[in-house]
């Protein structure tokens, strides 16, 4: 009985561990050079029920209840000193929409945040993106207006997307970061 049991669990841990070896979470650690787009949310962090799941290049956004938060951020980037203006800042978005959400979140050097949001979808296309002509952004500390009018300059931490209304959005296309060289966007 003694040699069964012991058999038995040798198997089960033999299980256990090639279920953790292959990898089995539905969110994959991405490539640094492929994308190097990241999850966060309430559930991993134990603040909530909001979720993040990363399939390929898109990101499921799910927020059961008011008071979830899930969203993408880069990691190690640096934008501090720059123009929010001349930023690359974009993305596509299908689902829940509304309260500011989702958004893209940029730290100010002054303190508080700018925010690009679906204001910020000018076409009503579902592609959020700070270039596009009439693009509406605001800030933590008053401003409401056109992205090309904006004078605020980043700070030093990373900028992110946030989902933190109730309900289910998938982002996808997200471009969070410099303008490339060559490219002024002013």
């Amino acid at each position: 009985m003694f040699k069964r049991l012991t058999a038995l669990l040798a198997g089960a841990a033999l299980v256990a561990i090639a279920s953790v070896s292959l990898g089995t979470s539905a969110q994959a650690a991405p490539s640094p050079k492929s994308n190097p787009l990241l999850c966060f949310d309430g559930a991993s962090e134990g603040s909530g029920n909001g979720t993040c799941v990363r399939q390929g290049s898109s990101f499921t956004l799910t927020n059961p209840e008011p008071g979830d938060y899930s969203g993408v951020y880069v990691e190690n980037q640096s934008l501090g000193g720059l123009p929010v203006r001349s930023l690359v800042l974009s993305y596509t978005y299908a689902g829940t929409v509304g309260g500011g959400s989702p958004r893209i979140s940029v730290p100010l050097a002054g303190g508080g945040y700018a925010y690009v949001d679906a204001a910020c979808d000018a076409n009503l296309d579902g592609v959020v993106n700070l270039a596009e002509p009439g693009c509406i952004i605001s800030d933590s500390n008053g401003f409401y207006g056109l992205a090309a009018d904006y004078t605020g300059v980043t700070g030093t931490s990373y900028a992110f997307i946030v989902a933190d209304q109730p309900g289910t959005v998938v982002v996808s296309e997200i471009k969070l970061g410099r303008t490339p060289p060559g490219k002024n966007k002013g």
